[in-house]
């Protein structure tokens, strides 16, 4: 048996939460005193896991309108840079301060608002401890289907 969490089907949302805000891989350890085996490469593990719930929730408009400005904000550092466009870093520097605000937006959902919210809508206690990512995103989903 695995001492660690390796799918979004058994990783509990707290876990991966924490995760998302800081980048800690000890939280894909089942326990605070397991220790990853030598064979096991935790970042690896962890872009694996995040690819997952990627394929399975997709992007949210935060996240895409965050990877649109960064574009922005590299065309226009290639512009100065390379092209001798000197003017062109201020805006640079404008686009991947509004690409950081955008990212910003997409922290406004806390964990556990966002729970009792569920917990209210189902009738049942929603335990981010407990509750995998899985499923924690699938009930949202069907909420916002089932609300517009």
């Amino acid at each position: 048996m695995k001492n660690y969490y390796s799918s979004i089907t058994d990783l509990p949302i707290y876990n991966f939460d924490v995760m998302c805000k800081t980048g800690d891989v000890s939280y894909l350890l089942k326990t605070g005193t397991d220790e990853f085996p030598d064979t096991v490469d935790e970042i690896a593990l962890w872009s694996d896991i995040y690819n997952e719930f990627i394929d399975c929730f997709g992007l949210s408009d935060s996240f895409k309108k965050y990877m649109k400005l960064r574009q922005k904000a590299t065309k226009l550092y290639k512009e100065a840079l390379v092209d001798g466009k000197r003017h062109k870093i201020t805006f640079a520097k404008l686009a991947d301060l509004q690409a950081i605000d955008a990212i910003k937006e997409s922290d406004t959902g806390d964990l556990s608002r966002t729970s009792a919210t569920l917990s209210k809508y189902y009738g049942f206690r929603i335990n981010p401890m407990e509750i995998t990512v899985k499923e924690y995103y699938s009930y949202i989903y069907q909420a916002q289907a089932e609300n517009g």
